[in-house]
């Protein structure tokens, strides 16, 4: 979960009320400690007074969340994340390293995030759907 909160010294209270409540309703625990915040903040006063009040973890300079980097300055996004993305896959290319994937299997992963019943019946074998012949 990512959250932004404007206000963090009054609204760290309400949020950790909100955890606790959310921990009691859906039965899982979360550890607060384990929890990160990554300040929004220019003044340094006030980043001393929100890490004594918060009990998460301080980030410094970036936190990674669902595999991107976010960063204190908007500016450095596009360094810490496409840059770096664009490298790895740049050598990826260089190195030649590809999934084949042949005949069957790659009809099958094609359709199948998108149409799960058409790749399931490509996978079947033909003869399963040919018309019953009558016998006389």
């Amino acid at each position: 979960m990512i959250l932004y909160a404007e206000n963090p010294k009054d609204s760290i209270k309400n949020l950790l009320d909100l955890v606790n409540e959310f921990s009691k309703v859906a039965g899982y625990k979360i550890n607060i400690k384990k929890s990160t915040a990554l300040l929004y903040t220019n003044d340094e006063v006030t980043e001393r007074e929100t890490k004594k009040t918060i009990p998460f973890t301080i980030a410094t300079r970036k936190l990674r969340y669902l595999g991107i980097n976010l960063t204190k300055e908007i500016k450095d996004l596009f360094t810490v994340n496409y840059r770096s993305l664009k490298k790895e896959i740049e050598e990826d290319i260089k190195s030649g390293s590809t999934y084949p994937v042949h005949g069957l299997e790659e009809l099958t992963s094609l359709k199948c995030p998108y149409y799960p019943k058409q790749s399931i019946v490509s996978v079947q074998s033909p003869s399963k759907y040919q018309q019953p012949t009558s016998q006389n």
